[in-house]
């Protein structure tokens, strides 16, 4: 043993008695060499420990990003659904209007709007300001729930 240090050191009983479980247990030849080998296996798992525990955190954040994008696919896919069924109804609907009211001419929103449409209008924009709230409100719901996991 090349630069050795003697260094007197002092453990309470039960310390004591874990050291020389230690020796017994890893079949070392003496106390110090039980010390020897705590502190080295010490620092070997302190250098190891950050990148696994890095790497578990990586691995549970992409998840996590995975699932709320899975989710707000299927939400998103089920919207542009809707929409699209809603559609093709109207434009079926129009297009029986037109054939049936023998229509040629199709006067345009920007030069003429009635009343009703105006209602219409306001109506749609307030179920949208509210969906769009409630959309909000449930993903601040989400995220609060979610930040105590």
């Amino acid at each position: 043993m090349n630069n050795v240090q003697q260094k007197p050191i002092y453990f309470r009983p039960d310390i004591s008695e874990k050291i020389s479980l230690i020796v017994a247990e890893n079949n070392l030849a003496c106390e110090e060499e039980a010390i020897e080998f705590l502190v080295e296996s010490y620092f070997e798992r302190r250098l190891d420990e950050p990148q696994t525990l890095l790497g578990d955190l990586d691995g549970i954040l992409q998840q996590r990003l995975l699932e709320a994008v899975i989710h707000d696919l299927k939400h998103l896919r089920m919207t542009v659904n809707a929409i699209n069924s809603d559609t093709k109804m109207l434009l079926e609907f129009w297009n029986h209007y037109f054939i049936m009211s023998d229509e040629e001419l199709l006067q345009s929103t920007e030069e003429l709007v009635s009343a009703p449409f105006q209602k219409a209008e306001r109506l749609v924009r307030e179920r949208m300001a509210h969906n769009r709230q409630k959309k909000l409100d449930d993903a601040i719901k989400r995220m609060t729930d979610d930040s105590y996991l």
